[in-house]
């Protein structure tokens, strides 16, 4: 009788023993580092541990012996990696192509089985192809291109966030046809760029990277009224071509210099009135501004807007800034301006191809300020982003819909409903 009871009271407390453990790994704790491959011995101690001292401290409460067999606690955890298939086959997968501020990792770790390119050189396309046909999203940033043929491998995916403001590495028509979701993290990029693009502005007119390079190179050796002439900025003429949030940020900030604004839009901007705007065309903004500020997304329309003829109407001593895509200005004319002394200055944050090859004729040029692509760079709109980047993923895999979504007629092809997994 008593030896039964004995048998049995060592049964349970074994199988209270197993479950416990089986909590402790199934645990958001444990689960964060077994998903971060740190499946390590000492792991599996730390959790071993945890359960003895759980059993150590039942028996003087309860009464109870600790089951010991040879003089070691025999403690049975369930194989973690069992543990973490099942887990995995549960969550999400989210593919993120390249490194990413932390509030969004563990934004979607804890949700999501998340697996990230951490390299610093280009992921390759059929890596890109691979992460599209194993995972339900993919985290894309402004240097990969999403074109159709990745797209036409997406098994699974339902959702692509990028780490953008804008969608044009992104074939967006293409994936609406597939049903994949794409959403953008504007953030609050248009702080950070109209700040940049004044930075650029500033630098480029009163030669600032110039004369940094002179006195750190032993140069200066005496003062002369000659050194490093720029040009004035307070109450010159602004031109601005592209009125978006960007552009309006630029508008804002030439106040507190007293400028005359002018811009060019296709649509007419409703900050006329409060910020003293002149609507005028293209033509007008490029041949009487003394600074041309460039805001414009990027299209078949906006390819090479500003060419040799635009530069042509150029004054000399004009500065042209573009802080929008790349592809907008024609690199190649604006470097045969600038040699030929037909403006005075530029001051580019993208490029054509990016990053720039250093054989490109701008980075030759001393009256050009070259910075890489880094527009929304500052602590606080990384931050935000990167938020926005995940919640895009958590939000519509939950079902819902977020204002990001820039292909919002995809919900006729495939409905939230179809997508959610969380």
């Amino acid at each position: 009788m008593y030896s039964w009871l004995r048998t049995w009271k060592e049964k349970a407390r074994g199988h209270a023993l197993r479950m416990f453990s089986l909590a402790l790994v199934n645990s958001p704790d444990i689960q964060h580092h077994l998903e971060d491959g740190e499946k390590s011995i000492g792991m599996r101690r730390v959790l071993r541990g945890r359960a003895i001292l759980w059993l150590r401290v039942r028996s003087l409460i309860f009464g109870t012996r600790p089951l010991r067999t040879g003089g070691v606690w025999n403690v049975q955890l369930e194989d973690q990696s069992a543990v973490e298939k099942r887990n995995t086959r549960k969550k999400p997968r989210v593919f993120v192509a390249g490194r990413i501020n932390p509030p969004a990792m563990d934004l979607l770790r804890a949700e999501c089985h998340v697996q990230y390119y951490d390299k610093r050189v280009a992921l390759s396309k059929q890596r890109m192809k691979k992460a599209f046909r194993e995972s339900d999203a993919v985290v894309c940033f402004a240097h990969n291109r999403i074109d159709k043929d990745i797209i036409q491998a997406a098994d699974h995916v339902k959702v692509i966030s990028s780490y953008t403001v804008a969608a044009d590495n992104i074939d967006v028509k293409e994936a609406t046809k597939k049903g994949i979701y794409v959403a953008l993290a504007p953030a609050m990029v248009h702080v950070a760029t109209a700040d940049l693009t004044w930075a650029i502005l500033m630098a480029i007119a009163r030669r600032i990277p110039e004369a940094d390079s002179y006195v750190r190179q032993g140069k200066w050796k005496w003062w002369s009224p000659e050194l490093f002439v720029g040009a004035d900025l307070y109450g010159r003429t602004l031109g601005i071509v592209g009125a978006g949030r960007i552009g309006i940020g630029v508008a804002k900030r030439a106040k507190g210099f007293n400028m005359k604004t002018q811009y060019y839009d296709v649509v007419r901007s409703p900050f006329e009135s409060e910020l003293g705007l002149k609507y005028t065309s293209l033509e007008e903004v490029m041949s009487t501004s003394d600074f041309v500020c460039v805001h414009v997304p990027l299209s078949d329309k906006t390819y090479h807007l500003i060419g040799e003829r635009e530069l042509g109407l150029m004054k000399p001593t004009a500065y042209l800034i573009n802080a929008s895509r790349g592809p907008v200005v024609d690199e190649k004319a604006l470097a045969k301006a600038l040699r030929a002394g037909k403006i005075s200055g530029a001051g580019l944050d993208v490029f054509d191809r990016e990053p720039i090859d250093n054989r490109n004729a701008l980075t030759k040029l001393s009256n050009v300020v070259l910075t890489p692509h880094i527009g929304s760079s500052t602590r606080e709109n990384r931050y935000e982003e990167s938020k926005q980047v995940a919640d895009n993923i958590l939000t519509l895999l939950r079902g819902e819909m977020t204002d990001n979504v820039v292909n919002t007629s995809v919900q006729r092809i495939r409905p939230l409903s179809e997508i959610k997994m969380i």
